[in-house]
């Protein structure tokens, strides 16, 4: 039986057509690593079905192991190109790209850095964000093979920001900063504009981070902390003609977070809770939340990769860690016992 931690070193690498075609830290900066390390660890399985675009129909089905870069002992993918054939992953302290043909490229350690965490790599494959850290701590980055890395810098007397998702073009690299005061912010980093702050949703709120982009940059999806008597979370999409727009839970539920969005930024997938024991996958779209469900005993279910249109959604299950999927015909499944049925074992 596969494990998300199993499948990690070996499906992150495979083009799976048949699914394809269905388809000095404070607490709160140590949280939001935590949160974004896990976002991470989920996406090697979710990534190599989800995101290996319309290429991907033309390659046999299969799982292909990396296997690991010379001299380390872990290779965690954090995403996959749009073609399937390149994949950006961490090791323990550095940063790698795989490709069948070339094996793996070291990115480098930037001078004066220690560590260097992905987060992603865009549709063709040439552009990686993520995040630097050295004796000043966090740093957005962008790397390229031409250009190496670029150190995307800080808010205005801000001393942390954070690279969690890239834009499917490359242009646009979000997350989170600080800029000086108590506030955390979600952000975008483009090369015209640099790193901006976005709106929060009211004045009070001292909380945000953008996880996920659309094709361009130009749809924001994430969370902001609400606070109240239940230190509440409501997810939110930005966009510069509507802004910082809550998106509101279900009925019975006190919390949202928002994950991903689709290319068009139409089409959201998130998660609702009461409370860290029952986490459900949702989608919004056109306003409407729907409630994905979860197979089996799974008690926990977060949406960390879609596809350009939406329509299938990569999820990490728990409380037994395993790779799932989504889609409008199968719902929420396993796929260690789905994949088997596509006779891909």
């Amino acid at each position: 039986v596969l494990s998300v931690q199993a499948l990690q070193l070996s499906v992150a690498a495979c083009c799976i057509d048949l699914l394809l075609a269905q388809a000095s830290m404070s607490k709160e900066q140590i949280i939001m690593n935590a949160i974004a390390t896990r976002c991470l660890r989920a996406r090697s399985v979710i990534a190599a079905i989800l995101l290996a675009g319309t290429a991907a129909s033309s390659l046999a089905q299969s799982i292909v192991a990396t296997g690991l870069p010379p001299g380390e002992s872990s290779f965690i993918p954090t995403g996959v190109s749009g073609d399937g054939q390149t994949v950006i992953g961490n090791s323990a302290r550095r940063a790698y790209l795989w490709t069948a043909a070339e094996g793996f490229l070291d990115l480098g350690m930037p001078a004066g850095m220690t560590d260097v965490i992905s987060s992603g790599i865009s549709d063709d494959g040439q552009v990686v964000s993520g995040r630097l850290f050295g004796p000043g701590g966090f740093r957005a980055f962008r790397w390229t093979p031409a250009g190496g890395f670029q150190n995307l810098g800080l808010l205005p007397g801000g001393s942390f920001s954070y690279g969690y998702a890239i834009s499917r073009n490359g242009a646009a690299i979000v997350g989170q900063a600080n800029n000086g005061t108590s506030r955390y912010s979600a952000i975008r980093w483009t090369s015209a504009l640099g790193m901006t702050q976005l709106p929060h949703m009211a004045e009070s709120i001292s909380d945000a981070t953008a996880w996920g982009t659309n094709i361009d940059g130009s749809v924001l999806v994430g969370q902001e902390f609400v606070g109240g008597t239940s230190s509440e979370y409501q997810g939110f999409r930005w966009s510069a003609a509507g802004g910082t727009v809550n998106l509101g839970t279900l009925a019975g539920y006190r919390n949202s977070k928002a994950f991903r969005v689709s290319a068009d930024g139409s089409v959201i997938a998130g998660v609702r809770f009461s409370n860290v024991t029952s986490i459900c996958p949702v989608r919004w779209v056109s306003g409407v939340i729907t409630n994905l469900g979860l197979p089996g005993t799974f008690t926990e279910g977060t949406p960390f990769a879609m596809s350009a249109d939406g329509s299938v959604i990569g999820l990490e299950l728990r409380m037994d860690p395993r790779a799932g999927m989504w889609t409008a015909a199968t719902g929420t499944v396993d796929l260690n016992t789905y994949l088997p049925t596509r006779g891909i074992d």
